[in-house]
């Protein structure tokens, strides 16, 4: 799942298509590359409130490593939830 798609979760304004879809993907196999926890914890946009509930959150996250499969999967998943925004 891309990092943006989490933020914009998280802070709920992605459209309403957009939301559920997420929500089913959180639902049915919550599952994120490492680089994704890096980004989203690391964006420094948060207030402290909000880190908090995207740590949380994150952790609620299997995290893979890094590999060419989980890139490409992670590819995919940004272009499929940008036309959904």
């Amino acid at each position: 799942m891309d990092s943006n798609v989490l933020i914009d979760f998280i802070a709920q304004t992605l459209s309403h298509s957009g939301f559920h879809y997420v929500q089913n993907v959180i639902d049915s196999n919550f599952i994120i590359p490492a680089i994704v926890k890096i980004e989203v914890l690391g964006f420094n946009g948060s207030r402290p409130q909000q880190m908090l509930k995207m740590q949380k959150f994150v952790s609620l996250a299997t995290i893979l490593p890094l590999d060419d499969h989980v890139i490409e999967e992670t590819i995919n998943f940004a272009e499929i939830t940008q036309r959904l925004r």
